[in-house]
């Protein structure tokens, strides 16, 4: 039944890509799927129960407010477009068992509003400007994202994994964050403001840290070379990472491996390297070898495919 309901949402969005004029909201309910307009996402949310499904294809859609344990899945590589804020306000203080946004480019500077007490919130392949917490959160994981702004972080924040994952300014807190919040392998600052700064103490694992030295108590201070080891830090917990100061804002994967970023595991650090790095380009496996055979006598069609990612 699970692989017949993904087909049916693969065929569907599909359908939508080729034909512009069909809605573009997809309710997935036990199987059966309701289709809205593209305007009409909050009405599909509130007609949705807890584990019901959202598919957004590319285009446009207005702000909405997840208020079930729904998942809202958008095509990915910056298509599906959201023109203001979201925010998850789901109430009774949850423990989620999936993720609840997937694929959503938030547009218009627009942010992620956590309203509510939550636990196991996991945003995947998301852009958006901010993410604030006014409700406590506890295991969130933040995975292949790019932030264009900063995360503000807060004693609200109990636990948060942020991975494979590009921050553009950095990390921002206005109280005392527990070192529960982890920065793997991502690509944080870019060079204009401070990157870590007002007591985020958080540990950075095999992330590169782009600061800017400006002889305040900003992270990083003295370090005047392209490259350097964090040393003598004010804020945060750092393994094997990088601080760069630089004119450069955002490096390749080839340029970061000719320059030395290497982590401990020989691959680049940072979201462009690692088992499973942050990219806005699709991949799909390769098929590398097959075979084909005919059973006359059971009238069967036997095929072996062997597959391996690109």
């Amino acid at each position: 039944m699970r692989k017949q309901i993904l087909t049916l949402a693969c065929l569907l969005m599909a359908t939508m890509g080729v034909n512009a004029q069909i809605s573009k909201v997809a309710l997935q309910h036990r199987g059966e799927v309701t289709l809205y307009d593209t305007d009409q996402i909050q009405l599909a949310i509130d007609n949705s129960v807890d584990g019901d499904t959202i598919f957004l294809n590319e285009g446009e859609f207005p702000g909405f407010t997840v208020n079930k344990k729904i998942a809202v899945i958008g095509k990915g590589n910056g298509e599906t477009k959201v023109t203001s804020n979201i925010t998850i306000a789901i109430p009774n203080s949850p423990t989620l068992t999936a993720r609840v946004l997937d694929g959503l480019n938030l547009i218009n500077s627009s942010n992620i509003i956590v309203s509510n007490a939550v636990n196991s919130l996991v945003i995947r392949k998301c852009q958006f400007y901010q993410i604030s917490f006014t409700g406590v959160v506890d295991k969130v994981l933040i995975d292949r994202c790019y932030i264009n702004s900063y995360i503000s972080l807060s004693s609200n924040v109990v636990g948060m994994d942020i991975v494979n994952s590009r921050i553009i300014y950095g990390l921002r807190s206005n109280a005392y964050t527990p070192s529960a919040v982890n920065i793997i392998n991502c690509f944080v600052g870019n060079g204009t403001y401070s990157s870590v700064y007002n007591e985020s103490n958080a540990t950075f694992i095999n992330s590169i840290v782009y600061n800017y030295h400006d002889g305040s108590d900003h992270l990083g201070t003295g370090c005047n070379y392209v490259k350097c080891a964090v040393v003598n830090q004010n804020y945060g917990i750092y393994q094997n990472c990088w601080n760069v100061y630089s004119t450069v804002s955002s490096y390749t994967k080839d340029q970061l491996a000719r320059d030395g970023y290497l982590g401990t595991d020989e691959t680049v650090i940072g979201m462009y390297g690692g088992p499973t790095p942050y990219t806005l380009v699709s991949t799909a496996p390769k098929i590398t070898d097959y075979t084909l055979k005919v059973d006359t006598g059971e009238k069967k069609l036997n095929v072996n495919v062997k597959v391996t990612p690109q």
